[in-house]
């Protein structure tokens, strides 16, 4: 009988080991709680829409009509809500509920997974990632200056696509950066894709499922799939309908907490970034266009093997748009210039719309620019090499000087210009105070004298 006692004893022991060792899954709350705790209003009635926004419908219609089913673009499907309801929704070659490869829109999900996390008090956005990927130190090229998760979320970490020199972080290979964090936006994968490793080490659980868990359940995102291919960057596979729902719920929830909502967090301007009225900028995880310090939308479009997708959050319309297709070759001029398109006339269909009461949001308390061309002037040094470049206006157009470069700039957006490279933009950096401290040509950053 004892014998029997000790191996109880012994099970027991090693059941309640087991269960220490399991990792503890910490489960996320219910986004729509709040939602549903107020008293009930009854739902907006469906609008018809105005003459010009029905022009907009039908030329989209007659758009992907001429082009879908070809040997370029097989299928595609589109989804435009007005006031909680679908003003149109369509499919060819597929169903409106087909699921479909987001490629980088799949970005805006891992944008999300990270507010959940700051929302439960697991992180700072603002946390050096080196705190969850030690490795991740060998990354700074300033002493001074860690990257943030923040700095990845915003592509601004310095971290460029590609690069000869290269550091191993969490079993990635990631090129090496050329310039200190925080200074220079550069669209690059290797962002996200730690961003999925710091997931993983959070969640205790592989990204594709921290997605599911943290994301595509609590949304109800039920034609959303994040499999073993998700990435951080891309991977996801969802519907128009399931974009819809998310667009939404983030619309819902901005009418009813205004600063305090998941789209004024993610809409989080960088540092350097002011608010100057109408901006354009990448924030945590979705690209976000102000108007008038306003958010007049939060978008994302996403291009890969055999996926295409565009995505917008209209919050002051209370509208959205989304579009997926199924390209055999997504970079066809074809496919690429219907994305194109569309892009426009999704603007366009906002623009076409009676905005609603809607709180007035700016994404940063920084000072509205007047006069702006002032700012710009004057010379700036590299503090490493000593060059020198030279920002002039000449019969009212703006110019950088460097060596025997002379360089018009095409506006983009306040700290944004194009200049003679396809592959950099000339991109100035500001103070809290809305003034011009530096300028970044050509990759290499250059302080403001």
């Amino acid at each position: 009988m004892r014998r029997f006692v000790k191996i109880d004893i012994l099970l027991f022991l090693i059941a309640g080991l087991i269960f220490e060792i399991q990792p503890q899954i910490i489960i996320p709350g219910n986004p729509y709680e709040d939602m549903e705790k107020e008293e009930k209003a009854p739902e907006p009635e469906k609008v018809k829409p105005g003459t010009r926004t029905q022009k907009i419908i039908s030329e989209i219609q007659t758009l992907l009509k001429q082009n879908a089913e070809t040997k370029a673009l097989p299928a595609v499907a589109y989804q435009l809500n007005y006031r909680h309801h679908p003003l149109v929704a369509g499919a060819i070659g597929m169903d409106v509920d087909s699921q479909v490869s987001i490629a980088s829109t799949s970005k805006t999900m891992t944008g999300m997974v990270m507010i959940q996390f700051m929302r439960m008090g697991l992180i700072d956005i603002d946390d050096p990632i080196s705190k969850y990927l030690p490795e991740a130190k060998n990354l700074s090229i300033d002493p001074n200056k860690q990257i943030t998760i923040r700095h990845l979320l915003q592509h601004r970490s310095g971290i460029p696509y590609t690069a000869k020199n290269r550091v191993k972080v969490a079993g990635l290979s990631i090129p090496m950066p050329k310039l200190p964090p925080g200074v220079s936006f550069q669209y690059a994968n290797p962002n996200f894709n730690l961003l999925a490793k710091i997931v993983e080490k959070i969640s205790k659980q592989p990204f594709y499922k921290a997605v599911q868990l943290y994301v595509v359940e609590p949304f109800r995102l039920n034609g959303t799939l994040s499999g073993p291919g998700a990435s951080g960057a891309a991977g996801i596979r969802s519907t128009v309908q399931d974009l819809s729902i998310l667009a939404d719920f983030l619309i819902k929830d901005f009418k009813q907490k205004g600063r305090k909502s998941w789209l004024a967090e993610l809409a989080l301007n960088p540092e350097g970034i002011p608010s100057t009225g109408n901006q354009s900028y990448y924030g945590l995880g979705w690209r976000v266009t102000l108007r008038n310090g306003e958010i007049f939308s939060m978008h994302h479009y996403g291009d890969w093997h055999k996926g295409v997708c565009i995505f917008y959050v209209f919050p002051l319309h209370s509208a959205s748009f989304a579009y997926v297709a199924t390209p055999p070759d997504y970079s066809a001029r074809q496919v690429q210039n219907v994305k194109l398109a569309l892009i426009n006339y999704a603007q366009d269909y906002a623009d076409s719309l009676d905005r609603t009461s809607n709180p007035q949001v700016s994404s940063s308390g920084l000072n509205i620019i007047k006069d702006k061309s002032k700012l710009y002037i004057g010379s700036y040094t590299n503090s490493r090499t000593n060059e020198s470049v030279n920002i002039f206006s000449k019969d009212g157009q703006l110019y950088l000087k460097r060596s025997d470069r002379e360089v018009p700039l095409k506006y983009l957006s306040d700290w944004e210009f194009e200049g003679d490279s396809t592959e950099y933009s000339v991109q100035f950096y500001f103070d809290e105070n809305a003034k011009v401290r530096a300028v970044i040509d050509m990759g290499d950053y250059f302080q403001k004298n």
